[in-house]
């Protein structure tokens, strides 16, 4: 390999250097502050403690556990096989890397990280320098081999033919072995191979979808109405003959009152909008979900508020939009191990002691998702259901994304797609609008 040639993974001479420990320090702050990491405090969270535990070579530190207490907040004796935390944002964060050096600028970076499959080490590749430093303990053969292979070109050597008079006249061509030849089509048909099969291929999120979409009935989504008051017409003229409105709020635009302390409400102001009004959150959680079924040409009826019934739910596959705005959500999932609890907050039946609730500002949010094969209705039932509304819209997304679902069923045990499930999410919520949420405990029964 020529001074200056890109390097690749190979077995590091000697420890890092103050220099390479600093240029790696540099990568990791841009890594983590770029675009794919910026949705996701919690990846960004575990690429740091990943990374800054490599260079200080604190292996202990760097085992599944570990990182469940230190990172996520988890008790030292968490079960991790219904909470597979770590393994589910691992595999997350690879996949960021992965999106964060598709850009070219990343690409060319003068170091770059890594936290190969099956471990929670990181390792850094460095480029423009003879200098190769690899992860804090020492590398795989499995690391070794690709990094070899892609930093020279590969030649096969020249075919001498016997020098008995029987092969003198014998073309060279037909003198290679049949067998290499052989060799070299394979080689060349195995990425059409592999594209083919995984293009036709059952993925787990079709897997997770399969009981409805394989369902000979129509399905059903059903999407729950808020407790909504609007003031009285007798209480608007009062308001509008005491205070100046402007031209479109004077033609009738309805507009939110801004009420001081001298002013009154009775109960007589006030009329209640039953099965009227659906949040912005649970409109675009039903939208997604409809929009995902509509592709796989799957049909389906929408239902709102009080336009449906139990029969309904009982003779095809249901997809419940909303938490504490859809009784039937809440009422179909009451026995199940994550409930939504009084006070708006989202409680572990297995556990009492372990709980989620937004800030009061709503900066963050928290939400559900179950899939129960065999629900009080007798078929298929799908939820994805808020606290708020920013959760219930992060639901919607998660439950729809192929890479969130199959990142997710990488941890799932063996034999999940015949099995319930749950999943609670996390998201933080800007403006309204959630982030891409994390995943903080799911359960398979």
């Amino acid at each position: 390999m020529k001074g200056g040639e890109k390097t690749g993974l190979l077995t590091p001479p000697g420890p890092l250097s103050e220099e390479a420990k600093q240029c790696v320090r540099k990568a990791l702050e841009d890594m983590a502050g770029s675009l794919p990491f910026r949705t996701s405090r919690q990846c960004q969270d575990l690429l740091r403690y990943i990374v800054l535990h490599c260079l200080s070579g604190e292996n202990e530190s760097l085992r599944e556990r570990v990182i469940g207490v230190e990172v996520f907040g988890r008790r030292p004796d968490y079960d991790q096989a219904a909470d597979p935390v770590v393994r589910i944002r691992a595999a997350d964060v690879r996949k960021r890397i992965a999106l964060f050096y598709e850009a070219t600028e990343a690409a060319t970076r003068q170091v770059k990280i890594a936290i190969p499959s099956g471990s929670y080490k990181a390792s850094f590749e460095f480029t423009g320098s003879r200098e190769v430093e690899a992860s804090c303990n020492e590398p795989s053969p499995e690391m070794v081999v690709p990094a070899i292979v892609a930093s020279r070109s590969i030649e096969l050597p020249p075919v001498i033919p016997p020098a008995s008079e029987s092969s003198k006249n014998i073309p060279l061509r037909i003198r290679q072995s049949p067998w290499m030849v052989l060799t070299v089509v394979i080689l060349l048909l195995i990425p059409a191979i592999y594209g083919l099969f995984r293009s036709t291929r059952e993925t787990a999120f079709d897997r997770f979808w399969s009981p409805v979409l394989k369902a000979s009935n129509r399905s059903v989504i059903y999407v729950g109405s808020n407790a909504v008051y609007s003031l009285s017409g007798d209480f608007l003229d009062r308001y509008r003959r005491e205070r100046r409105l402007d031209k479109v709020e004077s033609m009738g635009r309805e507009f939110l009152v801004p009420l001081g302390s001298a002013d009154v409400v009775n109960g007589n102001d006030l009329v209640p909008e039953k099965d009227t009004y659906v949040t912005v959150g649970d409109a675009a959680a039903m939208a997604r979900v409809a929009s995902f079924l509509s592709l796989r040409k799957k049909s389906y009826d929408m239902r709102f508020g009080g336009d449906i019934s139990v029969g309904d739910l009982r003779e095809r596959p249901a997809i419940l939009i909303g938490g504490f705005n859809n009784s039937w959500t809440l009422e179909m999932t009451d026995n199940l191990r994550f409930v939504f609890a009084y006070r708006y907050q989202i409680q572990d039946r297995f556990d009492k002691r372990r709980s989620w609730k937004p800030n009061q500002d709503f900066s963050d949010d928290y939400a559900i998702i179950s899939r129960i094969l065999n629900s009080k209705t007798g078929e298929i039932l799908i939820t994805a259901a808020g606290i708020g509304h920013a959760g219930t819209r992060a639901a919607g997304e998660f439950l729809t994304s192929p890479e969130d679902i199959d990142s997710l069923l990488l941890a799932a045990p063996k034999g999940w797609e015949k099995r319930n499930l749950q999943i609670v999410l996390h998201t933080s919520v800007i403006n309204g609008s959630p982030n891409h949420p994390d995943v903080i405990a799911t359960h398979y029964w």
